[in-house]
Formats: C-alpha cells, sequence, structure tokens
C-alpha cells in the first residue's frame, strides 16, 4: 500500500521520531524512504547576503543531519532520498509529495495537544489539508 514514503524533517525532536516510524514503516514495507527538509529563509533578514547566510547555514546542517539518516536507512536496507528544499514548508513538502508520488507522508508532532495544533494551523495540519497523500502524525 504505502512504496513512498516521505518524512518531513526540521531536527526537532518530534521530527526525529517521525524519521524512526517513517524508516520502520519503510523497512516493514519495503518501501523507498523520502527525507525532506525546508530552509525557510526569514523575511525579517535586512539584506540578500544574510537570507543567503541563513540559506548556506541550514543547507549545511540539514546535509549533515541527512548523511546520518542515510547510513541508519542503509543499516534497515532502505532505499533513502535525501530532499534539501529553500521555499515555505508546507508548499514544498506538498509539492515533493505530489512531485516523487508518495503514498504517506510522516510529520512530527508540535508539542501542544491537538485542540491547539488545530487552532493555530500548525505545518502538520496545514500539510495534512493540502496533501493527495495520506498523512501520519507522530508524537
Amino acid at each position: 500500500m504505502f512504496d513512498r514514503i516521505l518524512v518531513a524533517f526540521n531536527g526537532s525532536t518530534d521530527s526525529r521520531r517521525a524519521f524512526a516510524t517513517g524508516l520502520a514503516l519503510a523497512s516493514r514495507l519495503g518501501a523507498e524512504l523520502h527525507v525532506v527538509s525546508v530552509v525557510e529563509p526569514s523575511h525579517a533578514e535586512d539584506s540578500m547576503v544574510a537570507v543567503d547566510a541563513l540559506v548556506d547555514r541550514d543547507n549545511r546542517r540539514y546535509a549533515f543531519l541527512h548523511s546520518g539518516m542515510e547510513s541508519e536507512a542503509l543499516t534497515e536496507k532502505v532505499a533513502f532520498f535525501s530532499h534539501i528544499v529553500v521555499g515555505r514548508v508546507v508548499e514544498a513538502v506538498v509539492e515533493l509529495a505530489d512531485s516523487i508520488n508518495a503514498s504517506l507522508i510522516v510529520v512530527g508532532g508540535l508539542g501542544r495537544s491537538p485542540v491547539l495544533r488545530l487552532i493555530s494551523g500548525g505545518a502538520g495540519v496545514r500539510i495534512a489539508c493540502d496533501a493527495h497523500a495520506m498523512v501520519l502524525f507522530t508524537r
């Protein structure tokens, strides 16, 4: 049923749990595992130089984190694909899920109650509303 799993990863504890869940599912189901991290430049930055520095820093950070996840996936004999994109989180995750034809998107919780997440319109909730794939929330 799930042959291509996409995990939204931002380095948080919740997203690490989402990765662990995605990896376990991919291993059991023989699915591909795709991990996406989104570099979201701040609109508050004063100059393009500052934005470029932020993007460069986050790209390096995510590349390092993804390499560790790739090692874990290889240990489990899971096909791993790393995606680091610049943009807005919700749009980037949904667009990538569509482009790779993901059958499942795994996202971490925000550490708040489900009611507060729903009211605040957190990224995971907005991904679930916009995505064509099924979305699994982990906590």
